[in-house]
């Protein structure tokens, strides 16, 4: 399951940089072994990282395996 898309995200990073936030923490969802979507979330994961790493914050990232995946 990948995250939502966040339109704002770029002026949300700024606004906590100017608050003294150091970082900041994702969590996305993995439900199935399926290599695709571990990798699709994988990729999104680390997309938003970079922003995050652009923006002066610290990204936590961290895909989630749901307790009932096969």
């Amino acid at each position: 399951q990948l995250m939502k898309p966040m339109p704002d995200l770029d002026a949300l990073l700024e606004k906590a940089r100017s608050k003294g936030i150091f970082g900041t923490k994702m969590r996305s969802v993995i439900k199935q072994a399926n290599q695709a979507g571990i990798e699709a979330n994988v990729a999104q994961q680390f997309e938003i990282g970079k922003r995050i790493v652009a923006a002066g914050l610290v990204p936590i990232i961290e895909p989630e395996v749901d307790i009932h995946c096969p």
